[in-house]
């Protein structure tokens, strides 16, 4: 269900002509977070924290006419630092430098 919501988002952005990259560390982010939570957290939340995240993408690339792509990036992801930071103990971490922005918005 939740990857139904996530692909409806990006078809409507899509419809108003912006293009949308969801990066496959945002996704692995998200899906650690529901792995190593301790609260009831599920894929369908994972799958909220992506639509919150394209959803305000969205609102931001409306407010500038010249943006046309929507990026989202781990840091886009709005989960509780306890949660992102909940790891496995065999779990290598991951090299996030170079993800200073929370939407990476560029223009056309």
């Amino acid at each position: 269900m939740a990857g139904f919501e996530v692909s409806t988002e990006v078809s409507v952005c899509e419809r108003l002509g912006f293009t949308v990259r969801v990066h496959d560390e945002a996704f692995a982010m998200a899906a650690r977070a529901v792995v190593g939570a301790s609260d009831e957290a599920t894929a369908r939340t994972a799958g909220g924290w992506l639509v919150s995240a394209v959803r305000q993408g969205l609102v931001v690339a409306l407010a500038n006419p010249e943006v046309r792509e929507i990026a989202i990036t781990p840091d886009s992801l709005t989960i509780a630092r306890a949660q992102r930071d909940r790891r496995p103990p065999d779990d290598p971490p991951d090299d996030l430098r170079g993800w200073n922005a929370a939407i990476i918005l560029t223009p056309p």
